[in-house]
């Protein structure tokens, strides 16, 4: 009960009654039992109650240190504008970018923007591709509705994957490595050929049965 901090101020009641229960009661007026063992018992009971305090002030400081931890810890209603339209600019799903603008009235606000529909279809499609749906449908220019032209380019095109860091194979030694940290071939430079970039979706394959 004690280790799991439960009812803690029933054992310290307990313990409590319990010293002045046996430095109180007295038979003759002394203890039963030689004065080694009363010693000994005397002593025991300090300990449980030095123990029990100890743990108590332990689990008062744990409780604040998770209080202070709780209050140091920011909200998405709490980040800057700019760090939430780059969440938002990582969405890759319309319906996303929607429902977040339901969350908060700050992602509501960017959601409304232009902008944050403009840096999506920048970000996932080719200028030709912009172009091409333009053309096909020049009303989207002409009323500079970005999330519309959004909607369009990816019912029309799909989505480009973005990574910030690929896995890379090379042919030659069969070594996976990270792009931005190299590999050093152990073939000789003439026979090194270009790597081949490794997707999650491919990656995830390579562990299939």
């Amino acid at each position: 009960m004690f280790a799991e901090h439960m009812n803690e101020h029933v054992l310290l009641k307990l313990l409590s009654d319990l010293h002045a229960t046996l430095d109180d009661r007295a038979v003759w007026g002394t203890h039963l039992g030689s004065e080694t063992l009363m010693r000994g018992h005397k002593n025991a009971r300090r300990r449980i109650a030095c123990i029990a305090a100890l743990e108590k002030k332990k689990s008062e400081l744990e409780l604040r240190e998770k209080q202070e931890t709780e209050d140091e810890t920011m909200s998405m209603e709490e980040l800057p504008e700019e760090c939430v339209r780059e969440i938002l600019c990582r969405l890759s799903d319309y319906r996303d970018v929607d429902n977040a603008g339901r969350a908060t009235p700050t992602m509501q606000f960017i959601v409304k923007e232009k902008r944050i529909w403009r840096e999506l279809v920048q970000a996932h499609f080719t200028k030709n591709e912009i172009q091409f749906i333009i053309n096909k449908r020049p009303e989207l220019a002409e009323k500079k509705s970005w999330r519309n032209l959004y909607v369009a380019l990816r019912k029309h095109f799909g989505l480009r994957q973005q990574f910030t860091e690929l896995l890379m194979l090379c042919k030659n030694c069969r070594v996976l490595f990270w792009e931005s940290y190299g590999h050093p071939c152990l073939s000789s430079s003439e026979q090194c050929s270009t790597p081949i970039p490794i997707t999650p979706q491919t990656f995830l394959t390579f562990f299939s049965v």
